[in-house]
């Protein structure tokens, strides 16, 4: 017999949605800090080496520069872009990239192309280290005081900041449909990909790959990985505000405000079978209660989403896609493929 979700959603307790506007200070405020706020430019440099291997034809893949500078220095920020230039306006995804040298099953280039999706990608470390310092890559150059301040983001945020510098970028090239523009990031990215989508409405659609505890899976009632687990280990991710929550998660907010933030745009979440420390029941939960975000603005939200999904099933009738792929903690060529279809399929 199928699982009726919406149960053991009521037995999680969340907090009611609030506004947008609400919601998204709650989360600024209290876990991921607020975005860096100085006088900046973003200045694009050609390279002029092409990545090997070559995508063939139509689809040049090459390396690019990116230097972030404001008054208190600069940094550069080395990135591929995939993008055809056969003068066809096509989707474009930001790749937080988890794991550098593609192509992997993390980036495969080819499939990308010949599903015909072009692609700024960046090393989230080139932009700025993954632990609590805060006087290398952009995070000097942005938070000249690091997180002196409760509020002041982490590395979520900064690395958030990078992805929409990216999209100024990508939203330039001739063959970009500004309407149909993504980011997608695996685990501590699909954090980042989601607090991107949170800040950014540019970013239509949001891909969030395995991002589990403080991303798309809720606090209350889950297994796996806990807030007290993911602030020891990765303290400088988030606002210092939110350290408190070690000891007991938030009474008045859950992640499913994250997703919420995202409506009436589209989000698609990813999980895997095998991945314990994300919970993918969480993970489908928090799609099932952020789906009221999209319902209260005349959209589809998670439809059909109130059963448990098979392994193997991907849930996409609505404007919130949910899927469960065979496997463990990766983000796979299967998670590529369903992101795509759901960033191709024609909008309801």
């Amino acid at each position: 017999m199928e699982q009726d979700l919406r149960e053991l959603l009521a037995q999680r307790a969340l907090p009611p949605l609030k506004s947008r506007e609400e919601m998204k200070e709650i989360l600024l405020r209290e876990e991921y800090g607020f975005p860096p706020d100085v006088p900046y430019t973003a200045e694009v440099r050609e390279t002029g080496e092409v990545c090997s291997p070559l995508v063939g034809g139509a689809w040049p893949y090459m390396k690019m520069e990116m230097t972030i500078a404001t008054e208190y220095g600069s940094h550069t920020v080395p990135f591929t872009r995939l993008a055809c230039d056969d003068g066809k306006r096509r989707p474009v995804v930001v790749y937080i990239d988890f794991d550098k040298g593609a192509p992997s099953s993390y980036y495969p280039v080819e499939l990308v192309a010949e599903w015909g999706v072009n692609v700024v990608s960046f090393y989230y470390t080139d932009a700025t280290s993954d632990d609590g310092d805060f006087t290398n890559g952009v995070a000097p150059v942005l938070l000249p005081e690091g997180q002196a301040a409760g509020d002041a983001c982490g590395k979520l945020g900064l690395w958030a900041f990078c992805a929409s510098r990216m999209l100024d970028y990508a939203l330039g090239l001739p063959g970009v449909d500004p309407s149909r523009a993504g980011v997608l990031g695996h685990s501590r990215l699909g954090k980042t990909a989601l607090l991107a989508g949170m800040l950014d409405e540019r970013f239509r659609y949001v891909f969030s790959n395995d991002a589990g505890c403080c991303g798309d899976a809720v606090f209350r009632g889950r297994g796996g990985e806990q807030i007290a687990d993911i602030v020891g280990a990765f303290p400088g991710w988030f606002c210092k505000n939110f350290h408190k929550y070690a000891a007991a998660a938030p009474a008045d907010f859950d992640q499913h405000y994250l997703l919420a933030c995202i409506a009436p745009r589209f989000l698609h979440v990813g999980a895997a079978e095998r991945d314990d420390w994300s919970d993918p029941i969480s993970q489908q939960l928090g799609c099932l209660a952020a789906g009221e975000a999209w319902e209260a603005l005349g959209f589809p939200g998670f439809v059909g989403g109130e059963r448990r999904a098979a392994v193997g099933e991907t849930i996409a009738r609505g404007r919130v896609a949910f899927h469960l792929r065979r496997g463990e903690h990766q983000l796979s060529y299967h998670d590529w493929e369903a992101y795509i279809r759901y960033l191709q399929k024609e909008e309801g």
